[in-house]
């Protein structure tokens, strides 16, 4: 499913791309599956990102590095603060003020 997300995501079909991330994200925790419910809401929150959601790309990064630190993986939680980095730069650019 991660799969066909990321493919809707490159052809701009952002609502699909989220439809099947949400999928899998259900998926992985279901099955427990900490790396790929991390990586899922990271493409989550680039979905809402290229929607210019910045808010709710903010509240799933917040929410993946959560999990990343609660569960102490080995997965890099600086990505999440550059991300969430970028999303700030980029709502600024686009409204002119902070969110």
């Amino acid at each position: 499913l991660t799969e066909s997300a990321i493919l809707e995501k490159l052809d701009h079909s952002n609502e699909e791309a989220l439809q099947q991330f949400q999928i899998a994200l259900e998926i992985y925790r279901n099955s427990k599956d900490s790396h790929g419910e991390v990586s899922t809401l990271k493409n989550i929150s680039i979905v809402y990102r290229n929607q210019r959601k910045y808010h709710e790309s903010l509240k799933v990064l917040k929410e993946a590095l959560q999990i990343v630190e609660e569960r102490k993986l080995d997965y890099g939680s600086n990505t999440f603060y550059i991300s969430m980095g970028n999303t700030y730069d980029e709502a600024l650019g686009v409204f002119g003020v902070l969110i």
